[in-house]
């Protein structure tokens, strides 16, 4: 397991995925995909297959 560290922006729209170099990889928007959900609500999501998830 390893875990994966997100900056939320002020406004709270968007977030960065930093990667272990400690540099900005990724810009996402809160209110899409599997990983805009998770951060926006704060709750941890499993998703035990996700190529079976529609």
């Amino acid at each position: 397991l390893y875990a994966r560290i997100f900056d939320v922006g002020k406004g709270g729209e968007e977030f960065e995925r930093i990667n272990k170099d400690g540099h900005k990889e990724i810009r996402f928007s809160m209110d899409r995909g599997i990983a805009g959900h998770v951060a926006s609500t704060g709750e941890g999501l499993n998703i035990e297959d996700a190529y079976e998830d529609n």
